[in-house]
């Protein structure tokens, strides 16, 4: 049982980091892109 929450929670917390970098990353670009083009 506590193997499985752990797992669980390592999942969740994996994929909230994977998103939040996404958002990050996607918004570096998109500053770098208008930078570009201004």
């Amino acid at each position: 049982m506590y193997l499985i929450l752990v797992n669980h929670f390592y999942n969740y917390v994996k994929t909230l980091f994977v998103r939040t970098l996404h958002l990050i990353l996607l918004q570096t670009k998109k500053i770098w892109y208008y930078e570009k083009v201004i």
